[in-house]
Order: C-alpha cells, then sequence, then structure tokens
C-alpha cells in the first residue's frame, strides 16, 4: 500500500477535530502519516493533539506562534520529510474512506495535483448540498484569478511539493491557490467531479463552501478595502510564477502570464492580455467586465 503524509493546520478545533482524525486514520487501501502543526491554539486541542500522538505511532505535531492558515501550511510543506505522496486537510471535515485511495490512483496516471468535489454539509453532517462550484473553464487563466480547488481536496505528489519550494515567495493569498498555480505551470492538474469529503460549515470556518448570490455580494462589498492588497499579491505570485516557472508552459500561455504578470507596466501589456483567450470568468458578462477592469490597470 502507498503511504501518504498528511500535512494539518490546527487553530482551536477541539470540536470537530477528533472526528476529522478519524476519518483520516479509517482511509483504505493506503497509509498514512500525520503531520500537524498547531498555530497557537488556546482551547483543548494541544491535549487532543496529545492523546493522538501517544495512542498512534503515525500522529505528530508541533506548535508554533500564530501565523495563520497560508502560512502554517506552508510551514507544513517546509517541514514534512520525504514521501511520495502528500494531502492537506483541515481540522473540521470529515473524509470518505477511498478519498485518500482516489487521489493516489489519479496521481499514478501521470498527474501531479489531485483535488475533488466538495459536499458541504452542517455542524452536524447533515448534507447542505452536493452542488460544489462547477469549473467552467480550468485553464491557467483562469486559475490566476481565481482558486478552484479546495486545499482541503488536494492530494499531491513529491515533484510538485519540490517545485513549490524551489519558490522562496513570503506573500501569497492562500496555501492552495499557490500550489495549483505551480502546478498548471509545471505538470498536470486532475479535478474530480465526484466528492469524497464532507465540507463541515460553522461559525469558525476560513472559508465557506456554496453561499447565495446575495451574501457573496456583501461579502465583496465588505471586503472592498482590501481589493487593493488582494491584487498587488496576485500580481506578486503571477511575477513569481513567470519568473520561475513559465519555462514549462506552451508559448502561448508564457507570453499571456507575461501580459499578465506586467499588465499595470503599460497599455500596450493589457491589450495584448485581453485580445487573447487568456483570461475567464464564470460566464460571459464575467469575463467582459474582467477584461474590462484589466485595461483599465485595476484587475
Amino acid at each position: 500500500m502507498e503511504k501518504i503524509c498528511i500535512l494539518m493546520s490546527t487553530y482551536n478545533g477541539e470540536k470537530y477535530l477528533s472526528e476529522q482524525l478519524d476519518s483520516i486514520l479509517n482511509q483504505e487501501k493506503v497509509e498514512v502519516d500525520i503531520l500537524i502543526r498547531d498555530d497557537g491554539s488556546t482551547d483543548n486541542t494541544l491535549k487532543i493533539l496529545e492523546n493522538y500522538s501517544e495512542k498512534f505511532k503515525n500522529v505528530e505535531y508541533y506548535v508554533g506562534k500564530n501565523i495563520k492558515s497560508a502560512k502554517s501550511f506552508m510551514d507544513l510543506v517546509k517541514h514534512s520529510k520525504t514521501y511520495k505522496y502528500y494531502a492537506f486537510a483541515d481540522q473540521d471535515d470529515v473524509w470518505d474512506r477511498d478519498k485518500l485511495f482516489i487521489g493516489v490512483s489519479k496521481l499514478k496516471e501521470g498527474y501531479n495535483l489531485y483535488g475533488c468535489k466538495k459536499r458541504s454539509v452542517d455542524k452536524n453532517l447533515n448534507l447542505i448540498t452536493e452542488n460544489d462550484y462547477e469549473h467552467k473553464h480550468f485553464v491557467l487563466g483562469s486559475v490566476i484569478l481565481r482558486g478552484y480547488i479546495a486545499g482541503c481536496t488536494m492530494v499531491f505528489d513529491d515533484y510538485l511539493k519540490n517545485k513549490v519550494l524551489e519558490s522562496s515567495i513570503e506573500r501569497f493569498q492562500m496555501h492552495d491557490t499557490w500550489f495549483l498555480r505551480v502546478a498548471f505551470c509545471v505538470g498536470k492538474v486532475y479535478f474530480d467531479k465526484v466528492a469524497h469529503m464532507s465540507y463541515r460549515q460553522h461559525d469558525n470556518n476560513v472559508y465557506g463552501g456554496k453561499i447565495s448570490i446575495f451574501t457573496r455580494w456583501k461579502q465583496r462589498i465588505k471586503f472592498l478595502d482590501r481589493r487593493k492588497y488582494q491584487n498587488e499579491t496576485r500580481l506578486i505570485m503571477a511575477k513569481e510564477l513567470y519568473n520561475r516557472y513559465s519555462e514549462s508552459l506552451s508559448k502561448e500561455d508564457k507570453e499571456s502570464l507575461f501580459y499578465f504578470a506586467y499588465y499595470r507596466e503599460n497599455l500596450k501589456n493589457r491589450i495584448k492580455l485581453v485580445s487573447r483567450d487568456f483570461l475567464h470568468g464564470d460566464n460571459i458578462f464575467d469575463t467582459f467586465i474582467i477584461k474590462i477592469l484589466a485595461l483599465l490597470g485595476i484587475l
């Protein structure tokens, strides 16, 4: 059986942590080692981790200062030992017993990163919906704008891990968006349209799942003040992708990535960017708005 290293970041997760750890330990047809970094919990999370590490030799944890989820996961990547396969895990979900086996099976077919749909459930695991987000354009130009695969569903290989670690980038949106974008540049990505995990919706989620259009627009308005920072971060990531990973891309994608990374430099770059079949939104109108914003230099 294949052995997989599970990377989990915890923070005040006492309520659901044991259930998630049990679902990982009960995976079928694979062996797991679980490496956990606690991000400064103040509840009983550390006690739970201590109990599991004493009971199971394949559960290990260490404690760090509070650096938030994205950097905590990247710290785990840096501290993890050498394995052939890895997976990210949130502290509050519940995995189907075949989740890792399905993921590794796809990686063996030549993919470097696997992700799947999520079924959204409430805090008591009652089904909310299985209609997770559908990707209309699963290409580099769309994942540059959005993170289309949730980290909690990701399984990836040592090649991708090592490629990610080639970069010393300090500023990125989330660990999973960075892994996805690097994977699109240097490898192959598979998205499974079947859900193999339950994504728990509750008040303490870092990011939610399926939400209404009204709620989504409320969130957009609320975070308008963060837009400049997020846009600048996305450009920092794009420049790092181009400078470090673009040699593996097709000529067309490499040029398009350059025009995106440096679209604010001049009008010529912006015109070149929007004239290409690179930027994609969820629909025609969304794509149109994205290209207008790019032309204005405020995407």
